[in-house]
C-alpha cells in the first residue's frame, strides 16, 4: 500500500490546525500557500479553507482538528475572488483553477470502533473523501492513519496529545482514488485545491498553529546527498551522471542578476550536450517543457565547449547569448562569472577572463520578469546527452540581483563567496546541501535527485517542493468585531452589510454559504510570513481595541459629511434670514 506522510501545516487555518499536503515520505510535497475564510457568529465557526501545493494528487492529504465535531460541506469557488476583489488594495490574487463542479454526494460511516479510535464519519465532498475520527490515544491514532496509507512521524505523537485530552475531532482528507489520476491531479500540481467548508461549535476563535512543526522527514538512505570533494575552497559537491539538485527561492526577477561558480570537469563534459549549469522557472513548470511553451525561464548550460544563456518569456526567446572558444581547463576547477540586465548584453569572466560574445546574440527584450515561486536546479540533464557518463562538480554556487564588478569578480576569483543584501542564493556545499540568502544565513537545502533510475530516489515529477522554514498566512474573518493577532499585520478592516456577505459565494441547492443574523460584519484581513521554528503554543484570535477601518471605506465619515453638510446649511439659511430681517428693518436713526 502506498504510504500517504500526512504533514501538518497549520498556514492558513483559522480555528484550527490544518496538517497540509499529507504524502508520500518517498515524494513528499509541500505547501506553496493557503488561504482561509471564517465567519463566527453565537459561538460556531464556519471556516472554508483553500491550499495551494505543489504534488501529486494520490499523495495529498490534511489532518484538521477541530473542537467540536464538524460538518464538512461545500462553498463557491468564487468565494476567494469576491474577497480579493473586495480587499484589492492589500491582496492580489490571479488565475485559480478549480476544474470540477465543487459537489457534496453520498454520506457512508465505516464500519471502526475500536477502545481508542472511533470513526464518525466518512463523507465524499466532491473530489474529497473526508473521514471524522476521534481519539483517545495518540499512537493508536498514528497507526490507525498508518493502517489506511497515511504516515505521521511517530515520534510527533506529543502535538496530537492536548487535542485529543480537550476531546477534539480529527478530520482526514484525501483525493479519492477515482479522482487521482483525472484532470484534478493536474489542477493539483499546479498548486490549486478546491475550498472544503467545515462548520463547528467552538467557545472561542483559535488557531492552533502547534501541529506546523509537523514534518515528513525522509530517510538518508531515500533522500541521498551527492560525493563532497576537494573543492576550490573547502569541500565541492560532486555529481554523477544524470543527477542534479533542485532548491526554490521566491520572488525572483531573472531579467536582471549575475551568478558566480566553480565548475570542474573532464574534457568528455564539455564536448556535446552538457547538463545544465544553472535553471531557475515558475514552481510547477516540467523540466521537459520545450522553450516554445515555456512561461518563463532562465538557463545556463555548456555545448561543445559553448557557454550559452536562455531566457524564455511566453514561449519566446526573450533573451539568448553564446560565448564561443572559452579556454576551458579540463579536470580542474573553472571559475564562471556572468552578469545580465535588461536592454544590454550580458558580460561573462571565465578565470577571471573576459570573453567575447558570439553566435546567436539576442538583447533583452523585457523588464521584471518576477517568478514569486521559483525552482533552482544545478545539473540538470533534460537537455543533456544521457549517455554521457560524465562526472561534475560544483562548488560556491552565488546567485545575486545586482550585478557583478571587475573588482567583485576578482575577489571571487581568489576568495570564496560571501552573502550580501543582494543575495538570492549562495551554496558553499561544504558537506552539506543547505544554501543561505540575505535574509537568512540557511534559507533552504538542495535535494538531491535524478532524471532517470536512481539508486537514491526515482525522478517522480517536476512538482515537488521543498519544506519551507517560513510560509505565508492569509486569514479572512468575518465576526461582530474588528479582529487582531500578535505578530499578524492588518491588510484590510471593513464593515459589510449580510446582503454582501451572502453574495461573496454562490448558493448551492438553494442555500447561501452562511447564515448571518445580523444586518453587518467586520471582514478583517490578517497575514503573516511565520517561522515553523519559533511555533510553541496556539494562538488565539482576540477582538481589536476598535472597530477603525483599514483600506476600507469609514461608514461614520459618511454620517459626519451630512452632519457638516446640515450644519452648513443651517449657518447659511440663519445668516441669510438675518441679512433680509437686517434689510426690512433698519435700525432707526440711520
Amino acid at each position: 500500500m502506498q504510504k500517504l506522510g500526512i504533514f501538518v501545516s497549520a498556514t492558513l487555518l483559522f480555528s484550527i490546525a490544518l496538517g497540509t499536503l499529507a504524502l508520500s515520505p518517498e515524494f513528499p510535497v509541500y505547501d506553496v500557500g493557503q488561504r482561509a475564510v471564517v465567519f463566527y457568529e453565537d459561538g460556531v465557526e464556519t471556516l472554508v479553507m483553500s491550499s495551494t501545493f505543489a504534488g501529486s494528487a494520490d499523495d495529498f492529504a490534511w489532518l484538521i482538528p477541530t473542537p467540536n465535531k464538524p460538518e464538512v460541506d461545500k462553498v463557491s469557488t468564487g468565494l476567494f475572488s469576491e474577497l480579493s476583489t473586495r480587499t484589492s488594495r492589500a491582496f492580489k490574487q490571479t488565475g485559480d483553477i478549480y476544474p470540477v463542479p465543487f459537489m457534496v454526494s453520498g454520506l457512508a460511516t465505516e464500519s471502526f470502533s475500536g477502545p481508542s479510535i472511533t470513526v464518525e464519519e466518512t463523507k465524499e465532498v466532491g473530489y474529497y473523501e473526508a473521514t471524522v475520527v476521534s481519539a483517545t490515544d495518540s499512537q493508536e491514532l498514528i497507526r490507525w492513519l498508518a493502517e489506511r496509507g497515511y504516515t505521521y512521524p511517530s515520534t510527533q505523537g506529543h502535538l496530537l496529545n492536548d487535542y485529543i485530552k480537550d476531546k477534539w475531532h480529527f478530520t482526514v482528507v484525501r483525493i479519492k482514488p477515482d479522482f487521482a489520476d483525472s484532470s484534478v491531479s493536474a489542477s493539483l500540481r499546479r498548486g490549486h485545491s478546491t475550498p472544503l467548508k467545515l462548520t463547528f461549535n467552538s467557545g472561542e476563535i483559535i488557531y492552533p498553529i502547534k501541529l506546523s512543526q509537523v514534518k515528513i522527514e525522509r530517510n538518508a538512505s531515500e533522500t541521498g546527498v551527492p560525493d563532497f570533494v576537494a573543492g576550490r575552497f573547502g569541500k565541492a559537491a560532486e555529481l554523477e551522471p544524470e543527477y542534479y539538485l533542485k532548491g526554490a527561492l521566491r520572488d525572483i526577477d531573472i531579467s536582471n542578476g549575475s551568478l558566480s561558480l566553480w565548475v570542474k570537469a573532464d574534457a568528455g563534459f564539455f564536448s556535446g550536450v552538457s547538463p545544465d549549469l544553472f535553471r531557475i522557472q515558475p514552481t510547477g513548470q516540467s523540466l521537459t517543457t520545450s522553450d516554445s511553451n515555456a512561461e518563463k525561464r532562465l538557463r545556463m548550460a555548456i555545448t561543445n565547449g559553448i557557454f550559452g544563456m536562455t531566457i524564455n518569456y511566453g514561449g519566446l526567446d526573450i533573451g539568448r547569448w553564446d560565448f564561443r572558444n572559452i579556454p576551458w581547463k579540463y579536470g580542474a576547477w573553472n571559475h564562471v562569472a556572468i552578469s545580465w540586465r535588461s536592454n544590454t548584453l550580458p558580460v561573462l569572466y571565465v578565470n577571471n577572463t573576459f570573453q567575447s560574445s558570439g553566435g546567436w546574440i539576442t538583447p533583452m527584450r523585457a523588464e521584471y520578469l518576477t517568478i514569486p515561486l521559483a525552482d533552482v536546479f544545478i545539473g540538470s540533464h533534460i537537455y543533456g546527452d544521457k549517455s554521457k557518463k560524465n562526472i561534475f562538480g560544483v562548488d560556491e554556487l552565488l546567485f545575486n540581483d545586482s550585478l557583478l564588478s571587475v573588482t567583485t569578480i576578482a575577489s571571487l576569483f581568489s576568495n570564496a563567496p560571501r552573502h550580501s543584501a543582494s543575495t538570492h542564493l549562495l551554496a558553499h556545499f561544504n558537506d552539506n546541501l543547505s544554501y543561505e540568502n540575505a535574509e537568512n544565513e540557511q534559507a533552504g537545502t538542495f535535494q538531491l535527485l535524478s532524471s532517470g533510475v536512481s539508486k537514491i530516489q526515482p525522478y517522480y515529477d517536476d512538482y515537488n517542493y521543498r519544506y519551507g522554514e517560513r510560509f505565508p498566512i492569509v486569514i479572512y474573518t468575518i465576526a461582530d468585531h474588528r479582529k487582531k493577532l500578535s505578530g499578524f499585520q492588518t491588510e484590510y478592516a471593513g464593515w459589510i452589510t449580510k446582503d454582501d456577505l451572502e453574495k461573496l459565494a454562490e448558493p448551492s441547492g438553494g442555500k447561501t454559504w452562511i447564515n448571518p443574523k445580523e444586518k453587518k460584519y467586520f471582514l478583517t484581513k490578517l497575514t503573516s510570513n511565520m517561522e515553523r521554528s519559533v511555533i510553541d503554543s496556539d494562538l488565539r484570535i482576540t477582538d481589536s481595541p476598535n472597530n477603525k477601518t483599514v483600506n476600507a471605506p469609514n461608514p461614520n465619515a459618511v454620517y459626519w459629511f451630512w452632519i457638516i453638510v446640515a450644519l452648513s446649511i443651517a449657518i447659511s439659511g440663519g445668516a441669510v434670514f438675518l441679512l433680509i430681517r437686517i434689510l426690512r428693518h433698519p435700525r432707526s436713526g440711520a
